[in-house]
C-alpha cells in the first residue's frame, strides 16, 4: 500500500531565498524525495512515499501579478552598478548617505507600483501561510481523483478506495520542510493552523520575532567564523588544495585574509579592457558582495574564495571582477523586440530572474512583514550600521541594506496607497 502525503519544502537564502521556492523543488526535489520516502526494497504494507510540493508565494517568480519595481531590465542593472559605484554602506560616509537615499527612493517607488499593479497588499508571509493550506486541500483533491483512475485503469474499478487515499475537505493534513526563510513560513503556519500541521521541520531556524519587528539583528553573529573555519581547512588542505595556504598556519591565513580586504577598502585594483569588457575596478564592495554569496555555499566556493584572494594579494582583481559580471550579461543583449509591444513592466522588458532582482521581491515581503520602520532617522540607521559591523566584519554593512528599504514604506502605509 501506498501512502501519498504532502511534504512542503521551502528554500530561502537570505534576500533572495524567498524567490528559489519553487527552484528548489524543481532542481532537487528529487534529492529530498529520496530522503523523506521508503526505499525500493521497503514493505508496501507498511512504507510511506511522499508527494514534493512547491510554489512561488504571491508576487515572486511565476505568480501574478508580478512584483516588478524598474520598467525593464536594462534600467535594473544600470540600478544595480550604481548601487555598487557607491560602495558598501560602512566603506565610506558618501557610501552611506547615498545608500540611505537611494535605497528609500527606489522602496517609495517599488511600493506604489506593487499597490498599482495590485499585489501590494499581499505580499505576505501570512498570506503565504492561508495558501499552503489552499494547496494542501487541492492536493487531496487530486489525490483520490488520480487513485481511483489508476484504480480504474487497472480493472479494480470495484475495489473500495482506501482511505488514506480519500479526500478529506477541511481535515487534510500538512507535512512541512523548511529552510531559512521557510522556517519563518514554517512557524506562521503552524501558529496560524495548529490544527492543520501534522509534522514541521524547521532547518536553519530565523529568529521569527526578530524578523516580524523588522530587526535583523540576529542573523550575523557567527558570520566570521567562516573565516575561521576557511584558514583551518585551507591550511590543512595543503599548498595544492589551497592558493592562500601558508605553512605558518591557519593564523597567519587569516591574518593575510584580513590584510588583503583592508588594503583593498583603500586601493581598489584596476581590472584593464578586454574584448569583451571595458576597464574595471575590483573593490572592497566586490568582496563583501563575493563573500555574501560564499558564505552560504562555502564547500563550493571557499575554493574560489581561496584563488580569488590569492590574485587580490598579488595586484590581480579580474577574479573578482568576473564575480560581479555575472549578473550583467542581460546589458550585452539588450531588450527584446517584445518589450516596446508589450509595454513597460511587462514579464518582456524584465526576462531575468537573478540573485539582485529577486532581493528585491523579497524586501516586498519582509518589509510587508516587519513593525514599522519608517520613524527610524538616518543618524539611527547609521548607529544600527555600526552595531552590525561589530557582529560581523565581512557583512555586517551590507546586511543592512536589506533593512534599509524597509525604512521608507511599511506595511501600514502600503495599505495606505491608493
Amino acid at each position: 500500500m501506498v501512502l501519498v502525503s504532502v511534504w512542503y519544502v521551502v528554500e530561502a537564502s537570505v534576500q533572495c531565498d524567498i524567490c528559489l521556492l519553487c527552484v528548489q523543488v524543481l532542481g532537487r526535489g528529487k534529492d529530498i524525495q529520496t530522503l523523506v520516502s521508503a526505499g525500493p526494497d521497503a514493505d508496501n504494507d507498511t512504507a510511506k512515499y511522499f508527494d514534493i510540493i512547491s510554489f512561488d508565494p504571491r508576487g515572486v517568480n511565476n505568480t501574478r501579478p508580478n512584483y516588478q519595481c524598474f520598467p525593464n531590465a536594462i534600467e535594473r542593472l544600470t540600478f544595480e552598478k550604481e548601487m555598487m559605484a557607491y560602495g558598501a554602506p560602512g566603506s565610506s560616509d558618501t557610501a552611506f548617505a547615498n545608500l540611505w537615499t537611494l535605497v528609500r527612493t527606489l522602496a517609495d517607488s517599488c511600493s506604489k507600483r506593487a499597490i498599482e499593479s495590485g499585489i501590494g497588499e499581499h505580499m505576505s508571509t501570512t498570506s503565504v501561510a492561508r495558501d499552503i493550506v489552499e494547496i494542501v486541500e487541492r492536493h487531496g483533491e487530486w489525490r483520490e481523483q488520480e487513485a481511483r483512475r489508476l484504480l480504474s485503469s487497472a480493472d479494480q474499478s470495484e475495489r473500495n478506495l482506501p482511505d488514506h487515499l480519500k479526500y478529506r475537505p477541511g481535515e487534510e493534513m500538512i507535512q512541512y520542510w523548511g529552510f531559512s526563510y521557510g522556517t519563518v513560513l514554517g512557524a506562521t503556519l503552524a501558529d496560524m493552523y495548529p490544527e492543520r500541521v501534522q509534522r514541521v521541520i524547521l532547518d536553519g531556524v530565523v529568529d521569527s520575532f526578530d524578523y516580524y519587528q523588522g530587526g535583523w539583528t540576529s542573523n550575523l553573529q557567527d558570520t566570521d567564523m567562516e573565516l575561521a573555519k576557511f584558514a583551518e581547512y585551507c591550511w590543512k588542505g595543503g599548498p595544492k588544495n589551497c592558493a592562500l595556504y601558508d605553512e605558518d598556519g591557519p593564523g597567519s591565513i587569516a591574518e593575510r585574509f584580513s590584510k588583503i580586504t583592508q588594503d583593498l577598502k583603500y586601493n581598489p585594483i584596476g581590472v584593464p579592457g578586454t574584448d569583451k569588457y571595458g576597464a574595471d575596478l575590483a573593490t572592497y564592495t566586490d568582496l563583501k558582495k563575493f563573500f555574501w554569496t560564499t558564505a552560504y555555499m562555502p564547500l563550493m566556493k571557499f575554493h574560489a574564495l581561496a584563488e580569488t584572494m590569492a590574485q587580490l594579494e598579488k595586484g590581480n582583481g579580474t577574479a573578482l571582477v568576473q564575480e560581479r559580471r555575472r549578473g550583467s550579461f542581460q546589458l550585452k543583449h539588450g531588450l527584446p523586440e517584445q518589450c516596446e509591444k508589450d509595454g513597460p513592466y511587462s514579464d518582456a522588458c524584465n526576462p531575468i530572474y537573478d540573485g539582485e532582482s529577486l532581493s528585491l521581491v523579497s524586501a516586498g515581503v519582509l518589509c510587508s512583514d516587519a513593525e514599522s520602520q519608517t520613524d527610524m532617522t538616518k543618524d539611527q540607521f547609521w548607529d544600527y550600521v555600526q552595531e552590525l559591523i561589530k557582529q560581523s566584519k565581512m557583512m555586517g554593512d551590507v546586511w543592512t541594506t536589506i533593512r534599509m528599504h524597509c525604512t521608507q514604506v511599511s506595511s501600514s502605509s502600503l495599505q495606505e496607497v491608493v
